[in-house]
């Protein structure tokens, strides 16, 4: 079971919870949250996730043993010396799901080879050195090995941070979900669908099958929802948001959080 720190226990009687959660004064458990944002939606009949690439579903590296991937940038000035992006960090479960961070120097528009091999999932990459420009020149794009057509994560343009809402639990760990927001501007007669979905049901992991969590009617404002009773998201379970529209030109926007905790 997860516990306070001893020397905590008195201050965190009379803090939130959350709070707590948040100065890392509880053993075992973590904030954990995705977010990301879709633009000229387009009409797709199984759903366009929400991410800032542009494949409609958002691909999976290889589940069986991970692989070895490549970043790149469509623009020169995201290098070492650049006036863009210079570095980034990659947060990534390996082959069995545990936690791991790799720090790549950006070489522009020359892929650089990731040293991981066994890479599972990638659930975010972020800057964390940059030029005068503050943020990327390009897109960069993390993808496999070899070929840029299989993007699984990106930076786009003029910022700094994947913007995907795609998330796999790490290993021997729980992720309890509290609450969810979606948003979407769209044109007159724009029917929008945002759902939440996940690779469970019933606090069990459903391999491959993207389950509705919950879902809204979005037209031109913001849908929010807390849980009164967080759902239970297993490990290796794999959550995200998709969107539904019947005319194309939607821009949408969606984000997740809550709290995970390390498995007994």
């Amino acid at each position: 079971m997860s516990h306070t720190h001893r020397r905590k226990e008195n201050w965190v009687l009379s803090n939130p919870l959350s709070s707590e959660i948040a100065r890392g004064s509880i053993d075992g458990m973590s904030e954990f949250s995705g977010f990301g944002e879709r633009d000229n939606t387009t009409i797709i009949a199984t759903g366009a996730d929400i991410w800032r690439g542009t494949s409609v579903d958002i691909p999976w590296p290889n589940q069986l043993g991970g692989e070895r991937m490549m970043v790149i940038s469509s623009d020169y000035n995201d290098r070492l010396n650049g006036t863009g992006v210079q570095k980034v960090e990659i947060d990534y479960l390996d082959a069995i799901g545990n936690e791991q961070y790799e720090t790549l120097n950006l070489n522009g528009t020359a892929f650089v080879r990731t040293v991981g091999t066994n890479i599972r999932f990638v659930n975010a990459i972020h800057a964390i050195q940059v030029g005068v420009g503050t943020v990327s020149s390009g897109d960069i794009s993390i993808c496999t090995n070899g070929t840029i057509a299989t993007v699984y994560n990106m930076i786009s343009f003029g910022g700094n941070m994947s913007l995907s809402t795609q998330r796999m639990i790490p290993y021997n760990k729980t992720f309890y979900l509290h609450e969810w927001t979606a948003s979407c501007i769209a044109s007159e007669l724009t029917v929008s669908r945002l759902r939440l979905r996940a690779t469970a049901a019933h606090g069990t992991r459903v391999n491959g099958v993207f389950l509705f969590t919950d879902t809204a009617y979005i037209y031109n404002t913001t849908y929010k929802k807390e849980f009164a009773i967080p759902k239970k998201i297993p490990q290796l379970s794999v959550i995200k948001v998709s969107a539904w529209v019947n005319v194309a030109g939607s821009y949408m926007s969606s984000s997740y959080s809550g709290c995970i905790e390390d498995n007994e």
